[in-house]
């Protein structure tokens, strides 16, 4: 192994400089727009999905917000640290409505029918082919060399684990700040070259321009810093921008630590309130003892290196929660191999070649917030996430760089042509699975029968389907959706973690079904769950209405008196008065 092979930054002047001729741009040009391609043809299939009920409904479909195109019902979201999703990203937001202002769709008579998902998909998509385009630059200037900067890029670009992030229409914070995290990591490449007096144009052969310009050296700090803001407010994950620039010039380009820390300073000042921001928005009533976290931390790098290197069985849950951890002590025993093997390898070539675990920190920086050392929302369902990958797979994209050659020979480059074409099948075929809620759910349930949120989900999937059946004048369809949503809720309310959702739409779905007793039972169940996730209000409010459809005028009084009673005196009246309506009601006669 070489030393920082081919990584600029390292030497003293430019060797056997020479300008730029029509064929060298030529080449970047056709690479740049095989990467591209290449990227489309894998995510291509998504653009026929819809929306999935898993949070691209409550985010994007039925937000009033991004109904009408105007941009002054969003200002809220930059001051509301507690939005939707439990993150602060006002600029997702505003991407969003400029996104729904371009996918409204009318009906017939010229009114509102609702957003086009391709159009949300196709902006998930050029974002990512943006970043990976972004991204080529970057190893352009870093290496010098054409090849390995093309199949850095290209790895970024088609790996099966980026299909959760682009597919997936309410994760477009994800695409969005990781192209604004790479464009901030080239303007400080950019900043820290002109400071030093180096401007550099990448050439063919390791061969490059130098010139002693340090003009502009602060306008790309300036259009750095922006990218770091925008990226920040697209996801807080970005938190750990600074931290990469700081490994990408220091063991990457071998700059001295007193050149980068002045201005990394001014970015990591930048990045604590948002982490501040992050932290109370993300308020969970999950938690995990301190001493289990690294084990929980150690796993999840374990179980995302297998995932990198054996793209197979990608799942949007896997279930993978401390609980299931400590379980299962095969997989606690075992789980630090690979993580250690890895730290082996960066300490065996530490001095022959850095640049390993330089690689390896970037990988780990750019997971770092959601491994679990600090518990997060979704950390309930699973540590681990595909989407959690996004900024992370710099380092498999370096680590490509550095090994491919720069002129491979045929042997090696068919070797990597035939990598890539399979990791582009695999990606292709991932992208069936996210069409529609349905098909990624029963995939879910063939490996994780145990998992309450797919439960749920399909659940909620059965439960659409009624309405639209009901919307067609087909009642028996959707009694029978009905039945099956009715079903799945019931199964998941009998798994951990549910917190009573479960059995609150379940009493939901026999409602529908005008089986009230069945109903009552479900709702008191949920009462029953000290998390009670639905809220236990709305819980004592359904309770009540189906009480008083049971003809129990009295226990539906006492339901409504509860909650009027928490939300105040002028909710009390309301509930008074409401009580005492209840004494000489009479329930409907039964529906045939």
């Amino acid at each position: 192994m070489m030393p920082y092979p081919r990584f600029m930054g390292h030497g003293s002047a430019a060797t056997n400089p020479h300008k730029i001729t029509s064929n060298d741009r030529r080449r970047i040009q056709w690479l740049a727009a095989l990467i591209a391609a290449a990227a489309i043809l894998a995510f291509w299939r998504i653009m026929g999905g819809g929306f999935l009920i898993w949070d691209d409904a409550e985010l994007i479909v039925r937000n009033p917000d991004l109904v009408s195109p105007d941009f002054g019902r969003l200002l809220h979201y930059w001051t509301d640290w507690h939005s939707r999703s439990s993150l602060y990203m006002p600029v997702t937001y505003v991407f969003w409505g400029i996104v729904s202002a371009l996918a409204q769709t009318t009906d017939s008579g010229g009114g509102y029918a609702g957003l086009n998902p391709a159009v949300f998909h196709a902006a998930s998509l050029l974002l990512h082919v943006a970043s990976a385009l972004l991204l080529f630059v970057l190893l352009l200037r870093l290496t010098r060399s054409t090849f390995p900067a093309f199949f850095g890029a290209l790895l970024f670009a088609v790996h099966p684990v980026q299909v959760e992030a682009v597919a997936w229409a309410a994760e477009a914070s994800t695409p969005l700040s990781t192209l604004f995290s790479i464009w901030a990591i080239l303007e400080f490449s950019v900043f820290i070259d002109r400071r030093r007096g180096e401007s550099p144009s990448i050439v063919p052969g390791g061969e490059w321009i130098e010139s002693s310009r340090s003009d502009g050296a602060w306008l790309h700090y300036s259009l750095g810093t922006l990218a770091l803001i925008l990226a920040l407010l697209s996801k807080p994950s970005a938190v750990v921008v600074p931290f990469l620039v700081g490994v990408i010039e220091i063991i990457f380009r071998r700059r001295r630590i007193r050149e980068v820390i002045a201005p990394l300073a001014g970015w990591l000042a930048l990045c604590v309130p948002i982490a501040l921001i992050a932290r109370i928005a993300q308020q969970t009533q999950f938690t995990v003892p301190l001493g289990e976290r690294p084990m929980v931390a150690v796993d999840a790098v374990a179980f995302y290196l297998y995932k990198l290197a054996l793209p197979f069985e990608l799942l949007p849950i896997y279930g993978r929660t401390p609980d299931w951890l400590f379980a299962h002590h095969a997989a606690l025993y075992a789980t630090w191999i690979a993580p250690a093997s890895v730290v082996a390898i960066a300490l065996i070539f530490r001095r022959r070649a850095p640049w390993v675990a330089g690689c390896a920190l970037l990988f780990l920086l750019g997971v770092s917030p959601v491994l679990g050392l600090h518990p997060f929302v979704f950390q309930r369902i699973s540590t681990t996430a595909d989407r959690y990958l996004a900024l992370a797979m710099l380092g498999p994209a370096f680590l490509a760089a550095c090994l491919v050659p720069s002129r491979p020979r045929r042997p090696t480059l068919i070797a990597l042509s035939v990598l890539a074409v399979a990791l582009m099948g695999l990606t292709f075929r991932q992208t069936y699975y996210w069409h529609d809620t349905s098909r990624l759910f029963s995939r879910v349930l063939e490996y994780h029968p145990e998992s309450a949120a797919a439960q749920q989900l399909m659940g909620d999937a059965y439960n659409f389907q009624s309405h639209n059946a009901e919307r067609r004048g087909d009642g028996a369809a959707a009694a029978r959706d009905l039945e099956l949503a009715a079903a799945r809720f019931r199964i998941a309310a009998t798994l951990p973690y549910d917190g009573g959702v479960g059995d609150y739409n379940a009493g939901e779905c026999l409602m529908r079904l005008h089986r009230f007793a069945q109903a009552a039972e479900c709702y008191e169940a949920a009462l029953r769950d000290p998390y009670c996730l639905p809220g236990k209000l709305v819980v004592y409010r359904a309770l009540g209405r189906c009480y008083q459809l049971l003809g129990q005028n009295e226990k539906a009084a006492d339901c409504f008196r509860h909650v009027a009673s928490v939300i105040g005196p002028g909710g009390a009246a309301t509930g008074t008065s409401a009580a005492s309506r209840l004494q000489n009601f009479a329930p409907p006669p039964p529906s045939n």
